[in-house]
C-alpha cells in the first residue's frame, strides 16, 4: 500500500509545483530553453498570443532591428479530452509551462 500512496504524492506534489519541462514527441523541453529551441523541438504553435506591457521601450526606429517581444504566449492544442500546452516567453527565454484540459468535445 505504501508505493500506491507514495505514487499518489509524487503526482500530487508535481501538479501543484506546475511543470518545469514539457516532451514534444522525442524531445524535451525546460524552462529557460530559447523560442528557437521550442520551435525546433516541438514545432510552430497552434496559437500566439502577444502580453502588452504598458512600460515597454517603443518600437525601434526604422534600420534598428527590433527585439523579441516582451512577453509571448504560444498554445499547443492537445487533442479533444486532453490538455493543451500553454508557454510563456519573456525576452524569447521561456519561463512558463502551463496545461489546460482541452474543453472540445471528443
Amino acid at each position: 500500500m505504501r508505493p500506491v500512496l507514495l505514487v499518489a504524492w509524487a503526482m500530487f506534489a508535481q501538479a501543484s509545483l506546475g511543470l518545469d519541462s514539457l516532451r514534444c514527441g522525442d524531445e524535451l523541453v525546460s524552462l529557460d530553453d530559447t523560442e528557437e529551441t521550442v520551435q525546433a523541438r516541438c514545432g510552430p504553435p497552434d496559437a500566439t498570443r502577444d502580453l502588452v506591457d504598458p512600460n515597454a521601450p517603443p518600437r525601434p526606429l526604422k534600420g534598428q532591428k527590433a527585439p523579441y517581444p516582451p512577453n509571448i504566449v504560444w498554445i499547443y492544442h492537445g487533442l479533444p479530452g486532453q490538455f493543451d500546452r500553454i508557454l510563456t516567453f519573456e525576452d524569447g527565454i521561456l519561463v512558463d509551462i502551463q496545461e489546460e484540459m482541452n474543453s472540445e468535445e471528443l
